[in-house]
């Protein structure tokens, strides 16, 4: 009996820490696509996906850097699960200066609201001037 029960916290332990590591995640999957801005692709910047706390959607946030008018979550960023997101965009010139790292901003940051999924694999945005509405 003295060894059952030296041997139960040990027991317990084990099978708790097969609980937690049994719990599975959402699976994420990267995202990609273009991104313009009167007509010509944006040289430099950032794209975020954020979780729509509006819709009580709960997730990680994904991003990427935005090169040449291309962006890939799987390059340069982090995937995301499926579900609604607010996508912001950070456009820059890609002329760096001093304080300027990416180049000058294009205009303020851009903001979209879509629902993601693995077959919306591509995204082309098309960045519209500052006031215009989309």
């Amino acid at each position: 009996m003295r060894q059952l029960r030296r041997l139960l916290p040990c027991v317990l332990t084990a099978l708790l820490v097969l609980l937690i590591g049994c719990r599975s995640e959402p699976k994420t999957f990267n995202i990609s696509g273009t991104v313009t801005f009167k007509g010509k692709p944006v040289p430099a910047g950032e794209i975020r996906f954020d979780p729509d706390a509006a819709k009580q959607f709960d997730a990680m946030q994904g991003y990427a850097a935005i090169k040449d008018g291309e962006f890939d979550t799987s390059k340069d960023g982090r995937g995301i699960v499926p579900g609604p997101y607010v996508i912001r965009i950070l456009a820059f010139d890609g002329k760096p200066a001093r304080e300027f790292p990416l180049g000058r901003p294009m205009r303020s940051e851009y903001e979209l609201r879509d629902t993601l999924d693995p077959e919306k694999g591509t995204l082309t945005i098309v960045i519209p001037p500052e006031g215009a509405i989309p």
